[in-house]
């Protein structure tokens, strides 16, 4: 049953990989309606493999990126090519979506670490929206890039140290009140 079981979480870790960079290209190099179909299928995907408790952590995390990128959009440190509405384009807020589907799967062994998954936000973040601006779907400043390792590296590291960090059980913390009288002795 051991091996079954990490037979299981291996497929599932590298589906979940997949199927977010199946996302990640419909939402950057094809846009609508391609990024809503590729993202549907992600999560029709992970609803089969999340529990309940998955979902508000996802969409939690996608919320609060939508508005780190919507602040940096509205103060003019990236823009869109062919658009100006309000509100950044519907592809990236779905692709925050697809993303945090990532962070207890393929994500999961590094967001128990913050001091490797904070550096490797701050680096993978950035090189991910300069392979948008290469694209041309996406234009970005030198302090957009910045703010977005910086912002992915906060939002990550506090998901990590909240959600993900090891905690010591309350039981630890009950003392026995018969073990302290014999250590005392």
């Amino acid at each position: 049953i051991g091996i079954v079981m990490k037979i299981s979480q291996r497929l599932d870790m590298i589906s979940n990989l997949v199927g977010f960079q199946v996302c990640w290209v419909a939402c950057v190099a094809y846009g609508q309606p391609w990024a809503g179909l590729a993202v549907a299928g992600l999560l029709i995907w992970h609803s089969f493999v999340a529990d309940k408790q998955e979902w508000p952590l996802i969409f939690l995390f996608a919320a609060i990126g939508i508005a780190l990128d919507n602040l940096s959009y509205r103060l003019g440190y990236i823009s869109f090519t062919e658009h100006d509405a309000v509100l950044i384009p519907t592809w990236l807020m779905l692709l925050w979506v697809a993303f945090a589907t990532t962070l207890r799967h393929s994500l999961a062994t590094l967001m128990r670490y913050p001091r490797v998954i904070i550096p490797l936000a701050m680096v993978a973040a950035p090189w991910s929206y300069f392979m948008g601006q290469h694209l041309g779907v996406i234009n970005i400043t030198g302090t957009g890039y910045l703010l977005i390792g910086l912002g992915w590296g906060c939002l990550l590291g506090l998901f990590s140290w909240y959600f993900f960090m090891p905690r010591e059980s309350k039981k630890n913390d009950i003392v026995d009140s018969d073990t302290t009288q014999q250590t005392r002795l």
